[in-house]
């Protein structure tokens, strides 16, 4: 079989090059255009069903895919093209030749869902149902007792293919959309079902950026630099990043330094503080990208629009014009940005980008603080808890748990690292952070956690994303593992008030496990949160030291946290697992596998969110409770005059010795006190 396979394979390399020729003498709705076309389909089918380990070899879906298919729509955009200015004189034939493409397009499509059909029901590889159900082609798998098993390689490499193929189909509408006599741009119907199939592909396999590259892509046709910027990052941010995301990205900045953007109706309210986010960003990519010569851009030229965004950032959240969308979107990129920037050994980058990040959790940190503290004062614990939080609240927990995890995850290895220990742990937000934590776990000491197992629909869309990975926990460690079927199950049906709870709770988990690592200006005692003030000076950089640093935090990570086959419990908080890698830094490999999620349908969001827009009501349901907190919140209290935690003296026994917690909070205070001698 082996020999025939590669007979056939030869025989279709020929087969493409008389295809390319016969393009260039006829158009491509060419009767013989069409019958090779069909032949070619039937061929590699054929190949792919009988050996697909041969195929993948000889890569017969990218041959498929470039030779043919994109060869005939290469050829019809060249068509359109010429003719669009004269559409308006020479309808009919621009209305012939419009149907003509749209006919091929559909044949293609119908081929692609076709095929991950028969391939899945071949190989047996009922991890595909999902996406056949969702083709909406009919599908029957043979009986599991009838079957044999089938290995794992050919699973992964039939999985692959018809990844590969949702890509397919996911460009197929694309291009439908881009080569008309009509577009409208502004139509968020027109790009739906190219971005559902792209999201098909992305949640089938997280880990590969092709998926979210296309997407950058429509982010971009639709006019959202902001978008695109997160899509081209988070391209990059995954094990195996697009080949070319960095430089896409890299256009799509220089385009927006030059012109600007005319920003989505979604996105005016926001423009400035986004034009202000894109500028910066982009001055600051060119200088550690590695793609060209940086330009001569003087620090403070880097740092001075900093206090602008901080101004801006700060105001969007007090008008309440701030969404979850912006800012998870402004989240991703700035961490992904911080990895990528360590990655190209951009020190200074590194620097700016990770003081940029500190600056937006303090003012995020703030806001939910104040809140919740006018709140009690005004209405008491009990019945915040119940009326819930402000929209603007709700908004930002999303963004502030994804800190807080790539926080949990890497704040480890940043301590670890002489050139930015010092500098780290004097930050303010430590004093912000700690002070928001007493607060928030003063009211939500005994709220109610609900089903640990249940993955958020931002989890989902966040699926392979680097950056976070070593501070995930639970079911979030896990999901990149499961099926594409296990992770449509464990989304989130809870009522959108018990999903604000376990946030919240997350945040609490990752909080009390950022706090048991060394040098940490925050101890979590008695379930309380005390801060621990500190002054320090970070030592001058060298070329030595940031190549030890790079090696330091790009080493490959120890076994992961908690074991997979471990049940994790919120409610025994005090056994969280410290994480040990910075995670999104390891090597990175071009093979291009899949990635993800397909609940959201609107093209505008790229963050579905159940609660962002709505007045929710508090859940009638009955749910077990679990404690996530302190049962008492005047433990600590946070000192605004000297920043420091104050010990509330009767919740000891006895006032005439040290108890263990105080001598505890000196010895860390003296560690902390000692970092520069380290």
């Amino acid at each position: 079989m082996a020999d025939s396979q590669s007979k056939l394979i030869t025989i279709l390399s020929v087969y493409g090059k008389k295809f390319s020729e016969l393009l260039n003498d006829v158009p491509p709705y060419h009767e013989n255009v069409s019958a090779m076309v069909s032949e070619f389909r039937q061929a590699v089918e054929k190949a792919i069903l009988a050996d697909i380990e041969t195929a993948a070899e000889s890569d017969l879906d990218n041959m498929l895919w470039m030779k043919i298919h994109y060869a005939v729509i290469d050829s019809y955009r060249k068509q359109i093209s010429k003719l669009r200015p004269q559409a308006k004189s020479r309808p009919t034939e621009a209305r012939k030749l419009e149907a003509q493409f749209v006919k091929f397009v559909k044949s293609a499509m119908h081929f692609y869902s076709t095929f991950i059909q028969q391939c899945a029901i071949t190989y047996k590889v009922v991890e595909l149902k999902p996406i056949i159900n969702r083709l909406r082609v009919n599908a029957k798998f043979p009986r599991a007792a009838s079957s044999q098993p089938v290995s794992a390689k050919i699973t992964k490499l039939v999985i692959q293919s018809c990844h590969r193929s949702l890509i397919c189909l996911g460009d197929l509408s694309r291009y439908r959309e881009v080569n008309t006599f009509h577009n409208d741009e502004n139509s968020e119907k027109l790009w739906r079902p190219a971005i559902n199939f792209y999201k098909l592909a992305l949640q089938l396999i997280p880990s590969n950026g092709f998926p979210l590259n296309q997407l950058a892509v429509i982010a971009s046709l639709e006019g959202s630099v902001l978008r695109a910027t997160y899509y081209f990052f988070r391209a990059i941010s995954v094990e195996s990043p697009f080949p070319t995301a960095p430089a896409n990205l890299e256009l799509a900045f220089k385009k927006f330094l030059k012109s600007g953007t005319q920003y989505p109706k979604e996105e005016m309210p926001l423009s400035e503080l986004i034009a202000c986010f894109l500028r910066w960003h982009a001055m600051l990519y060119q200088t550690y990208s590695g793609l060209h010569k940086p330009p001569e851009i003087s620090e403070l030229e880097l740092s001075a629009p900093m206090g602008q965004l901080e101004i801006l950032f700060q105001e969007a959240i007090k008008t309440g014009k701030v969404t979850t969308d912006a800012v998870n979107t402004i989240a991703v990129i700035n961490l992904s940005a911080l990895s990528f920037s360590l990655r190209r050994k951009s020190f200074n980058c590194f620097k700016l980008l990770l003081s940029l990040i500190f600056k937006f959790m303090s003012l995020m940190w703030t806001a939910l603080e104040v809140e919740l503290k006018s709140k009690r004062e005004r209405f008491g614990t009990a019945e915040v808890r119940e009326n819930g939080l402000s929209l603007t609240s709700r908004r930002l927990l999303v963004g502030l748990r994804i800190y807080s995890t790539w926080l949990r995850g890497n704040i480890s290895e940043l301590l670890a690292v002489d050139e930015l220990r010092s500098e780290i742990v004097s930050d303010p937000f430590w004093k912000v952070y700690c002070s928001a934590l007493v607060e928030l776990s003063s009211i939500y000491t005994s709220t109610v956690v609900i089903d640990s197992d249940s993955l958020l629909k931002e989890d989902v869309e966040l699926l392979g994303f680097l950056p976070c990975r070593r501070g995930l926990s639970s079911i979030r460690q896990r999901a990149e593992q499961m099926t594409f079927d296990e992770i449509e199950e464990s989304v989130s049906k809870l009522h959108p008030n018990s999903e604000i709870d376990l946030r919240i709770a997350d945040i609490l988990d990752d909080a009390i496990s950022t706090t048991r690592v060394d040098k940490v200006p925050i101890l979590y005692e008695n379930q309380s949160f005390i801060f621990l003030a500190t002054q320090s000076t970070s030592p001058p950089h060298s070329d030595v030291m940031m190549n030890a640093m790079v090696d330091l935090l790009l080493d490959e990570p120890d076994p992961p946290g908690p074991s997979l086959t471990t049940p994790y419990s919120k409610a025994n908080w005090g056994s969280a697992t410290q994480y040990s890698t910075f995670s999104g830094l390891s090597s990175i490999s071009y093979d291009n596998s899949p990635s993800f999620n397909l609940h959201s349908t609107s093209t505008t969001s790229i963050f579905p969110s159940s609660a962002d827009d709505e007045v929710l009501e508090p859940t009638t349901k009955k749910i077990d409770q679990r404690p996530i907190g302190s049962q008492k919140s005047n433990a600590t209290t946070i000192d605004n005059a000297t920043g420091t935690g104050k010990l509330n003296p009767f919740n000891f026994a006895g006032s005439f010795f040290q108890p263990p917690q105080v001598q505890r909070i000196r010895a860390k205070q003296a560690q902390i006190k000692n970092t520069d001698v380290e």
